[in-house]
């Protein structure tokens, strides 16, 4: 069967399209990932001052997350949490009616882009934007001139030495278990190490980013929010 879509496929019962589990507007994210992947993680700090700042526009984050062996969501303060109280199909709803989606290189970046949805995808430089971003640009995708809510993909390629011209393709930021496929320009801070080309993206990117949304008219003004 031919590519017809540069997307997913995804698809919805008609409760599911319908009623949102949530009253008003927010966006979705998911502020970790898995214990295998540590390089793909944004710092919780950062994604702490994300929320603030989003809440002061008046946008509420909804944090999703598993919590099932290898899964690591920090809490982050201000937020409705329900890591760990989703399953796929409860996360696919979330998307569906949220405003958009923060998120690393992960599934929620996936559903989002099959459901049409805004995202702004942490991305750094572990993998080439070429590879997986659904942007108009990107002509690794089927037909991306139907690509009709384009993501903003957070990269780092071209900006440092590890991922001058393509994604490092590395796992973990630090040692954890004799691992071999290790970032080569950690950030080590207590409590967390992330790697340089993801601590190089920074709070005021990503709510660039979200706002942007906004000001091209994909969402309607921010003013409604709350409503």
């Amino acid at each position: 069967m031919p590519l017809t879509l540069p997307r997913p496929d995804l698809h919805l019962s008609d409760t599911e399209r319908n009623v949102s589990p949530i009253d008003g507007r927010y966006w979705v994210f998911l502020s970790g990932g898995k214990s295998d992947f540590t390089i793909k993680a944004w710092d919780h700090r950062a994604w702490t001052q994300t929320v603030e700042l989003l809440g002061g526009y008046g946008i509420p984050l909804v944090q999703l997350g598993g919590t099932d062996k290898g899964h690591w969501h920090p809490q982050i303060p201000g937020t409705i949490d329900l890591v760990g109280q989703t399953n796929l199909r409860d996360m696919m709803r979330l998307i569906h009616h949220a405003d958009g989606v923060i998120c690393g290189v992960t599934c929620a970046m996936h559903m989002a882009a099959a459901l049409e949805k805004p995202c702004v995808v942490i991305a750094g430089g572990r993998e080439a934007w070429w590879w997986e971003a659904y942007v108009r640009e990107n002509r690794g995708l089927i037909h991306p001139d139907r690509v009709n809510v384009p993501h903003r993909f957070l990269h780092t390629i071209g900006q440092l030495p590890c991922c001058m011209s393509y994604g490092c393709w590395k796992n973990k930021v630090v040692d954890l278990h004799g691992d071999k496929l290790l970032c080569v320009l950690p950030v080590v801070r207590p409590g967390q190490a992330v790697a340089k080309c993801m601590d190089m993206i920074t709070p005021i990117h990503v709510v660039d980013a979200v706002m942007s949304y906004y000001t091209d008219n994909t969402l309607p003004p921010i003013k409604d929010a709350k409503a």
